[in-house]
């Protein structure tokens, strides 16, 4: 038995679309490979020459904090085939990725682990460490509705320039329009996209998904503390549902570094970046809330 990783040949694109398809199920590798993929930012796995595993790097845009904004690409959709699991292909393939698009340029790379299990690992063997935060809140039942409020879906470069006004002051992942094209694509599969809502306090944004068990998913609300059940109040008049599942910042407060748990938050994504740079990306404690990683294609 050998195994190593390399970057996949021409031929191989119908072997990777197998490995998504057997591995996620869910279809969207022909959105994925119509929008990023570029056999230059791909990691195959081989077991005795066959690829079996495989991981991409999506140019996501620029990780922004401070003053600094740099390039940035984040590892996505590492898969390995069910019968070739437990061999380290996985975390071969993440290491070789972090080395890929540092050579190309992209002076952070970062990665959203799916479990808690895999951000100790990751922590334990790799340059990976913890550096995005998200909060996950539940509304249940009807919500008052509020006449002054409206909602309506826009083009992904309207939402960039919500986003990025909201967002100023916050360390995060500014999503240039290709990234937000390809998350619209995702979400409009799933009978949602990208919205704007209005109120009397501002204008904020919405990534809204409806799951199979027809409760919604927003995997990103960007809107003050205060305004939130205004703002799903005005998702849930277009999404009626019996449960809401929000994303939304993470405040500093919320974090209690003392302990492996966090109040009211918890660990959604890590970065590891050049050493020249760890130095300075680490003031992020200096903002008001915990960086934002935002939309993981998830």
């Amino acid at each position: 038995m050998s195994i190593g990783t390399r970057q996949p040949r021409r031929d191989e694109s119908e072997t990777l679309r197998h490995i998504w398809a057997k591995v996620f199920g869910d279809g969207d590798e022909s959105s994925f490979f119509d929008y990023y993929f570029d056999p230059e930012l791909c990691i195959v796995g081989t077991h005795s020459g066959i690829p079996v595993s495989a991981g991409y790097l999506v140019p996501a845009g620029n990780l922004v904090f401070g003053k600094a904004s740099i390039p940035c690409a984040m590892i996505y959709a590492v898969a390995t085939l069910p019968e070739y699991r437990n061999l380290g292909l996985g975390a071969a393939v993440v290491d070789k990725l972090v080395l890929t698009g540092q050579s190309a340029g992209f002076t952070a790379v970062v990665l959203c682990p799916s479990s808690d299990g895999l951000f100790e690992f990751y922590s334990t063997h790799s340059v990976f460490r913890d550096w995005f935060f998200i909060r996950e809140l539940l509304f249940y039942g009807s919500l008052p509705k509020c006449p002054a409020v409206t909602i309506d879906e826009v083009l992904p470069r309207e939402y960039y320039r919500i986003r990025e006004d909201y967002l100023s002051g916050v360390a995060h992942i500014e999503f240039d329009e290709r990234a937000l094209s390809y998350q619209s694509t995702l979400s409009k599969e799933f009978g949602g996209g990208l919205f704007r809502v209005k109120t009397s306090r501002g204008v904020f944004c919405a990534v809204v998904e409806r799951q199979r068990d027809n409760s919604i998913w927003i995997k990103e609300l960007l809107a003050p503390e205060e305004q939130l059940p205004v703002v799903v109040a005005a998702i849930a008049s277009l999404f009626p549902a019996k449960e809401y599942s929000v994303r939304v910042l993470a405040r500093l407060c919320d974090l209690r570094a003392s302990s492996a748990k966090y109040s009211g938050a918890r660990r959604f994504g890590m970065l590891a970046a050049l050493p020249s740079l760890m130095s300075e990306v680490s003031v992020w404690h200096s903002f008001i809330a915990a960086p934002w990683y935002g939309l993981a294609f998830d």
